[in-house]
Protein backbone atom coordinates (compact mmCIF):
# COMPACT_ATOMS: atom_id res chain seq x y z
CA UNK A 1 0.00 0.00 0.00
CA UNK A 2 1.87 3.31 -0.67
CA UNK A 3 0.66 6.57 1.39
CA UNK A 4 0.32 10.12 0.05
CA UNK A 5 0.55 13.62 1.77
CA UNK A 6 -0.70 15.79 -0.97
CA UNK A 7 -1.84 19.47 -0.18
CA UNK A 8 -5.56 19.81 -1.03
CA UNK A 9 -7.16 23.52 -0.46
CA UNK A 10 -4.25 24.52 2.00
CA UNK A 11 -4.34 21.23 4.22
CA UNK A 12 -2.82 18.27 4.23
CA UNK A 13 -4.60 15.37 3.70
CA UNK A 14 -3.71 11.84 3.55
CA UNK A 15 -4.40 9.45 0.94
CA UNK A 16 -3.75 5.74 0.03
CA UNK A 17 -3.51 3.67 -3.07
CA UNK A 18 -5.37 0.94 -2.45
CA UNK A 19 -5.11 -0.98 -5.68
CA UNK A 20 -4.41 -4.39 -3.89
CA UNK A 21 -6.85 -4.42 -1.39
CA UNK A 22 -10.28 -5.62 -1.41
CA UNK A 23 -12.86 -3.05 -0.17
CA UNK A 24 -13.29 -4.42 3.02
CA UNK A 25 -9.71 -3.82 3.77
CA UNK A 26 -9.40 -0.80 2.45
CA UNK A 27 -12.58 0.03 4.59
CA UNK A 28 -10.80 -1.41 7.95
CA UNK A 29 -7.72 0.65 6.97
CA UNK A 30 -9.42 4.03 6.55
CA UNK A 31 -11.68 2.95 10.07
CA UNK A 32 -7.85 1.86 11.96
CA UNK A 33 -6.59 5.14 11.20
CA UNK A 34 -9.50 7.32 12.20
CA UNK A 35 -9.77 5.72 15.57
CA UNK A 36 -5.87 5.14 16.39
CA UNK A 37 -4.95 8.55 15.04
CA UNK A 38 -8.12 10.81 14.51
CA UNK A 39 -7.14 11.20 11.00
CA UNK A 40 -9.18 11.38 7.99
CA UNK A 41 -7.86 9.07 5.23
CA UNK A 42 -9.10 8.86 1.69
CA UNK A 43 -8.50 5.87 -0.87
CA UNK A 44 -6.86 7.27 -4.08
CA UNK A 45 -9.58 4.39 -5.41
CA UNK A 46 -12.48 5.59 -3.37
CA UNK A 47 -13.58 2.12 -2.41
CA UNK A 48 -15.45 1.46 0.38
CA UNK A 49 -17.73 4.35 -0.50
CA UNK A 50 -15.18 6.23 1.41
Amino acid sequence: MTLFFPKRDGAHVVEFGDSRLDNNQAARFVDFMSVEFGLDVRSTERKGGR
